[in-house]
């Protein structure tokens, strides 16, 4: 018994994450960014004296936590009131070069960073010190996440995606999401994955998924060139996540897991 419950102590693992952010709100960002933290291993996080970092130019200490747990599988959102945890952020929006976020651990340990944007000409690395390949920055509104929650393998493009409908405080779109391309026929938008040049239409309601073209980006006078554009799925960038009916269900359910 004994041999048994150190072994289960030897494979506990705690591993905070930055899992998802929103680096560019609609309109004045003041106010309406926010860090998502995610505690993927499974056992719990003291983060006391962890500090969440955010760069530009140079890194800035956004907040220190006097003191914090988080459980197996919880999460925690960290911004504007009704955050968990206010905090005033001031991040860039990853243009014209790349942008950060990181976590550190009290004796200077950088535990987890998020690059985006680009270039990286500031020279943001990894958490093992190597040049970080960047995500692509998020447009006005969208979040960047990670799809599945939690997955972490220090490549920041392979590991985030771009979510149309943001998720704050609750899980993230998980794999698969690999939407089919049937072809867009204008205003009945049936998942073109390649078409990226299409802007908001908030009159637009009749999408085969039931999700109103304010949370899309097809119209009918698409012309269907670039921009990141979802069909079924509420993630763009790679293309992975869950349904946005799984995420609506998810975002009502989800709150906060212990």
């Amino acid at each position: 018994m004994l041999l048994f419950a150190l072994l289960s102590t030897a494979h506990a693992e705690c591993r905070p994450v930055i899992n998802e952010l929103l680096p560019d709100a609609l309109g004045a960002d003041s106010g309406d960014e926010w860090v998502e933290l995610l505690n993927a291993g499974d056992s719990p996080c003291d983060l006391t004296g962890w500090r969440v970092e955010s760069a530009m130019n140079a890194w800035r200490t956004a907040t220190t936590f006097e003191s914090l747990t988080l459980g197996a599988g919880e999460i925690i959102l960290l911004g504007d009131a009704p955050a968990e945890i206010e905090v005033a952020f001031n991040l860039g929006n990853g243009d014209p070069n790349s942008d950060a976020v990181r976590l550190v651990e009290p004796d200077g340990t950088v535990a987890d960073i998020v690059v985006y944007g680009g270039p990286n000409d500031d020279g943001w690395t990894t958490e093992s010190g190597e040049p970080a390949s960047p995500v692509a920055a998020p447009n006005a509104g969208l979040s960047l996440g990670r799809c599945p929650d939690g997955s972490d393998t220090d490549d920041n493009a392979a590991d985030f995606v771009v979510f149309v409908v943001p998720t704050p405080d609750a899980p993230n779109l998980t794999d698969p999401c690999t939407p089919t391309d049937t072809g867009d026929t204008g205003s009945n938008d049936t998942g073109d994955t390649s078409d990226t040049s299409d802007t908001f239409d908030t009159s637009d309601t009749d999408d085969t998924s039931g999700v109103s073209d304010s949370a899309r980006t097809d119209d009918s006078s698409d012309s269907g060139a670039a921009r990141e554009e979802v069909g079924s799925c509420g993630c763009a960038g790679r293309g992975s996540g869950a349904v946005v009916g799984l995420l609506l269900a998810g975002m009502a359910a989800g709150r906060r897991r212990r």
